[in-house]
């Protein structure tokens, strides 16, 4: 999948986002839908090249271990349930 630049994987009921943890697997990705599916978290989402990632309405409550991503332009989190903005000042 290193030629992939667009994925969305939206009304798919994921839980487990650990094939993003690699970088390898998608180092061209630059536009990520994974809305409506049932994700709790961004911890270890490695995807070098990412600029726009979308996970409206899943089950995220925090953003703890996401760091956010060199090219990230936008974040679309809507209809989650985000308790803590805290780790938006860390991010590049």
């Amino acid at each position: 999948m290193n030629h992939l630049i667009d994925l969305n994987l939206s009304n798919n009921s994921i839980k487990d986002l650990k094939p993003l943890y690699n970088e390898e697997n998608f180092k061209n990705l630059k536009y990520l839908n994974l809305s409506n599916n049932k994700a709790v978290d961004l911890l270890g989402i490695k995807i070098p090249n990412l600029q726009r990632l979308i996970l409206n309405h899943n089950f995220i409550e925090n953003l703890s271990g996401f760091e956010g991503h060199p090219k990230l332009q936008k974040l679309e989190l809507v209809g989650n349930k985000i308790n803590s903005t805290v780790q938006f000042i860390s991010m590049p």
